[in-house]
């Protein structure tokens, strides 16, 4: 029989000695090694059931909701948004499906995209570094320490690497158009995501929902002092 060629376990045409693999389709391989080439090795086929085995998907839709307050510099007419550090979510973790067979590239990313859902626009883009891949359960998990970072906290400042600073800048131009103007006003977004691994990029199914609501009237910050 041919290398890579496919069998099925207890087939007359194999050598008796080979371990019964309850008469499974299987692979036959031959490892080369510095001392000769090995035997028979069976590795089991698994075959696809549908288009969806091989994908990545959230495994709940998760929300998670974001305040922030509006400030402004003494003499100035633009305001600012201040996304709070402190959140509240409907999950206690961000956990994306793998296939079972799936091996997790040594280096990967997050790469995600806000959409305002009220208008459609693009409210912001950003990624995510090293997310933790929980092998047991077949999974990527962003939880605990990973979930704080993942939004942004003390920790970690709203650096455009989190949901914290990824949404900031949009949330100025919706106040620069005069939107959000009184407190509870609040913006719907949702989160999508695809995994990346240099030049590779793998759409994760589903979405996360986001909602950014203001808290508060407007506050003056005192100006900037320009002098070195």
């Amino acid at each position: 029989m041919a290398p890579g060629a496919c069998a099925t376990c207890g087939d007359s045409g194999l050598d008796p000695s080979s371990i019964d693999c309850n008469r499974r389709e299987a692979v036959e391989v031959h490892l080369a090694t510095p001392y000769g080439v090995t035997g028979s090795l069976l590795v089991p086929v698994t075959h696809r059931t549908d288009v969806d085995a091989c994908s990545l998907a959230f495994t709940s839709s998760c929300a998670i909701s974001l305040t922030f307050t509006i400030s402004k510099a003494t003499g100035s007419k633009t305001d600012s948004a201040k996304v709070d550090e402190f959140f509240s979510s409907t999950c206690d973790a961000v956990e994306i499906a793998v296939p079972d067979a799936f091996i997790p590239p040594p280096k990967t990313a997050l790469r995600l995209l806000l959409r305002d859902t009220s208008s459609g626009a693009t409210a912001a883009t950003f990624s995510f570094d090293d997310p933790f891949f929980d092998a047991r359960r077949s999974r990527y998990v962003i939880a605990g320490a990973q979930m704080r970072n993942f939004i942004g906290d003390t920790s970690r400042p709203a650096t455009d690497k989190t949901l914290r600073g990824a949404v900031k800048p949009y949330l100025d131009s919706l106040l620069l158009q005069g939107d959000l103007a009184d407190d509870g006003d609040a913006v719907p977004l949702a989160m999508t995501a695809a995994l990346v691994s240099g030049e590779h990029e793998v759409p994760i199914g589903g979405e996360m929902a986001v909602q950014a609501t203001r808290r508060g009237k407007t506050t003056t910050e005192p100006a900037a002092d320009a002098t070195p």
